[in-house]
């Protein structure tokens, strides 16, 4: 029997050989109890992206930790916090929402309650640039 090159350099055995089931395709993400779904499949998704500078990243960090816009009440599904690799008081974060009303009232809300607030953006170094993208494919 031919091993791949892997196999050989780290002695491995395919799970099937072992006598375990190899599961593909849906039924693996059942198993597994993922919720991705097919790629053939389109959801429609918006992200408020965020970009501006800061002070400090541990001071923003706990900003942003408090939530003081309640990011689940809002609508935000999922978040990421992105910094460019050349610019430690820079951040990018992206906010992702099912509908864009929702990440249009989410801006206006950070716009009022959070941003024009120092008490509420004690890390903030400039106006923040906003925009609101959909998913397109």
């Amino acid at each position: 029997m031919a091993r791949h090159s892997a196999e050989q350099a780290f002695g491995l055995v395919r799970p099937r050989f072992l006598g375990y089931p190899v599961l593909t395709g849906q039924a693996y993400r059942v198993a597994m109890g993922s919720t991705c779904r097919p790629w053939t499949e389109r959801i429609d998704m918006y992200t408020l992206q965020i970009e501006h500078g800061i002070k400090d990243f541990g001071m923003w960090k706990a900003a942003f930790d408090r939530d003081p816009v309640n990011r689940t009440a809002s609508g935000v599904l999922a978040h990421r916090i992105s910094r460019p690799v050349d610019d430690p008081h820079y951040v990018v974060v992206e906010l992702d929402l099912a509908s864009r009303e929702q990440a249009e009232a989410l801006l206006a809300n950070l716009q009022q309650k959070v941003w024009n607030s120092p008490a509420a953006a004690p890390a903030l170094d400039g106006a923040p640039r906003t925009r609101i993208v959909e998913s397109a494919g």
